[in-house]
């Protein structure tokens, strides 16, 4: 198979750039508290990419899609396994990766928190041993901060265990809501935005594909020709026949091809 005209991938495993391949690929993006996912076939890689990407233990992943030569990030994380096959006349190459998984298993902390401790330094203090990187944690400990609310632990405690359960704990307390966003900590307030990022407006000549669906509970949902700016909570703006308004999107699914076949964004999002 050729390259479908100006559609445009670039994965890079490793150390190594494989982005000429035909790659096939479906990432799975969420605002909650579990990581994002990747799973990527390679079609074809020579022997010693699959025999040096067999050795690496869990190879850092970098998928980016586009057009037109013009580039964008959908997922950064650690491969969990790459495995080799043939199949028909292909070798077939599948990488499962997680988007800060790796860190969030291993991540543990045991701290004494002195009684009437402010929220935002609890915060912190579990945030900090994630082993990910800070992405907004200063603003959302701002935003937290100014809200003046009283401590969850009025008399002191010790927190001690998985810090992924401390953090969904800390976070249901003050009413957040945190991800890992490419390798970062994304934090927000309950059903609030990313700040400070570009507004997405689609319609059937944007690349809205179909007509978007509202249910009862104002859960929208649609596709659209793939978008790598479709991120867990930005906002887009839907022009449609039915539907019309903006949505924070909530999940989102990248599924492509580089050299055919399916190029679209999943995605579902709630009236904002």
């Amino acid at each position: 198979m050729t390259r479908q005209f100006l559609r445009n991938a670039r994965l890079i495993v490793g150390q190594l750039d494989v982005s000429d391949l035909d790659i096939a690929f479906e990432v799975d993006r969420t605002g909650k508290a579990k990581p994002n996912t990747a799973d990527i076939t390679v079609y074809n890689a020579g022997e010693a990419t699959r025999n040096e990407w067999r050795t690496v233990k869990n190879p850092t992943v970098r998928l980016d899609v586009g057009y037109d030569g013009e580039f964008a990030t959908i997922f950064t994380g650690a491969a969990d396994f790459v495995t080799s096959a043939k199949k028909d006349a292909d070798i077939e190459t599948t990488i499962r990766a997680g988007d800060g998984e790796k860190e969030l298993r291993a991540a543990r902390i045991a701290k004494q928190v002195p009684e009437k401790v402010k929220p935002e330094e609890i915060l912190r203090a579990v945030a900090e041993t994630l082993g990910v990187k800070p992405g907004n944690l200063n603003s959302a400990i701002a935003k937290l901060s100014q809200r003046g609310l009283g401590s969850m632990f009025s008399a002191g405690a010790a927190l001690s265990g998985a810090s992924a359960d401390i953090m969904d704990r800390v976070c249901a307390s003050y009413g957040l809501e945190w991800s890992v966003q490419d390798g970062a900590l994304q934090i927000l307030e309950r059903d609030t935005a990313v700040d400070g990022k570009t507004v997405i407006k689609l319609s059937k000549d944007t690349g809205l594909i179909g007509s978007p669906t509202v249910d009862s509970k104002g859960v929208v949902s649609f596709d659209c020709l793939l978008n790598p700016l479709l991120k867990p909570g930005g906002v887009v703006v839907l022009e449609s026949l039915f539907v019309r308004g903006g949505f924070r999107v909530t999940n989102v699914k990248h599924a492509g091809d580089n050299f055919g076949g399916k190029w679209e964004s999943s995605v579902h999002g709630k009236v904002y």
